[in-house]
């Protein structure tokens, strides 16, 4: 019966996709049907193993008509597996679904973190763009499961999109158990000035921490801290988001969350060679290429670099300060913008950057690592940028 079930599902699903669109169905709708109808999903304990419920078939019905509408399958189950959580996070549309690519890194950049801590220190997290929270809960769960004192631990998450922070917030606190005093999202504008400034000295300036029970005390300054800026942000193309992605990205996720242009830009999304000849030369080539988060991630690294990379010699140098995923053949300019932007605050201190290719062998990651060789002076925030 379970295999009639699932047999018929494939038919209908492949046959209601248009004929350049059926690659992979068959295997969305069984991993559908593994998902709704596995005998543990089963609240009766004496069902047959070849059986399936009512509500599991509801379930595999609900789920296969988004499918058959051309959903993408996290959307159709309403969650997504990320990494080691040990819990489903929570999906829907148009917040992004964590893709495998920022899966794998994320993981072994946790695995990194374990590795690289010891009690005393005290470890400060900033995640931009954090859409689901997929990263920023995969670092703070991980660190919570391996025995770091749960005082030490202030993750941090931004996101443009209350839509997607409101998400966020419930995959950490409801799903994962995750407590306000160990991650904290806030609804910022990574091109406001005021809003970032606030973020970054909530991340990585004030020593305070809150409590459990909610109440704030000062702590006293651990000798050894770990400082780390993660984003996954927009890097599509406008090109490539017009004429590349399949329906079932470019119809359904958030197209903010995608392509990599200003937020207040004019997103007519068919835009691939209608840009406007008013900006600057720098921000049109930014703009064309997907690059414009990450100069203002660049930017706003060296405006704040006295908070983001405080002297800290013990810190292992297998952590990088700065991660960041990047599309496929950027990686070189990013590594570009974040060292021009990082060499020229302070050139005494070494900046070293490394690209690192995923599990596909696709360059995937940028990291930074700043070795500061003084005291660094207090950075004072810029008008201009990103108003």
């Amino acid at each position: 019966m379970r295999s009639a079930l699932l047999r018929r599902w494939q038919q209908l699903v492949t046959q209601a996709r248009p004929p350049h669109e059926r690659a992979g169905v068959a295997q969305e709708v069984r991993w559908a049907f593994d998902h709704c109808c596995s005998p543990s999903s089963s609240s009766s304990s004496s069902s047959s193993p070849d059986s399936t419920t009512r509500s599991q078939r509801d379930d595999l019905r609900r789920a296969c008509l988004r499918l058959a509408r051309g959903e993408p399958l996290g959307y159709a189950l309403g969650s997504t597996p990320f990494a080691s959580l040990p819990h489903p996070l929570a999906i829907h549309p148009p917040v992004l679904i964590p893709r495998p690519e920022t899966e794998e890194w994320a993981a072994r950049l946790a695995t990194a973190l374990l590795s690289t801590h010891t009690h005393d220190t005290d470890i400060r997290i900033l995640d931009i763009g954090t859409g689901s929270g997929c990263i920023a809960i995969l670092l703070a769960h991980s660190l919570l499961q391996h025995g770091q004192p749960s005082s030490s631990i202030h993750v941090h998450a931004t996101d443009i999109s209350p839509v997607a922070l409101k998400l966020a917030q419930h995959n950490a606190y409801d799903r994962l158990h995750l407590s306000p005093a160990h991650i904290h999202f806030h609804h910022a504008d990574l091109f406001d000035d005021t809003a970032m400034q606030t973020v970054f000295h909530a991340a990585f300036g004030n020593p305070s921490f809150i409590d459990e029970d909610g109440s704030k005390r000062r702590r006293r300054r651990r000798r050894r801290r770990i400082h780390l800026l993660v984003s996954n942000p927009p890097y599509i193309t406008p090109a490539d988001y017009a004429t590349s992605l399949p329906p079932s990205v470019a119809l359904f996720e958030d197209a903010r969350a995608l392509v990599g242009i200003h937020p207040r830009s004019a997103l007519s999304l068919s835009l691939s060679s209608s840009s406007s000849s008013s900006s600057s030369s720098k921000n049109d080539t930014d703009e064309t290429a997907g690059l414009t988060f990450y100069r203002r991630i660049a930017h706003l690294c060296a405006q704040h670099r006295s908070t983001l990379f405080p002297p800290s010699p013990s810190v292992s140098p297998r952590l990088p300060h700065i991660v960041l995923e990047v599309g496929h053949g950027q990686a070189h300019a990013v590594s570009r913008i974040m060292a021009d932007a990082l060499d020229s605050f302070q050139s005494q201190d070494h900046v070293h950057t490394e690209i690192v290719p995923d599990a596909w062998g696709i360059d995937r990651v940028v990291q930074v690592t700043i070795t500061v060789t003084s005291t660094p002076t207090p950075s004072h925030p810029t008008a201009g940028e990103g108003s």
